[in-house]
């Protein structure tokens, strides 16, 4: 059984965000925990706004 957790952050956010998960796992382990998966979002558009690109995950 898995868990599949989708965050989409900004670039400045998610180096923050994957060194805060990884830390939270304590100390370094001998067998791998699990895996985290970072990928570019080419561009996000708001649906029912006209808002897209940055501002659609910028926390305000």
């Amino acid at each position: 059984m898995g868990i599949l957790v989708i965050s989409i952050v900004s670039d400045s956010t998610a180096k923050l965000l994957v060194e805060e998960i990884l830390n939270s796992f304590g100390a370094q382990q001998e067998e791998p925990l699990g895996v985290l998966f970072v990928k570019d979002v080419v561009d996000a558009y708001e649906r029912g706004t006209k808002i897209s690109g940055d501002k659609v995950v910028d926390l305000q």
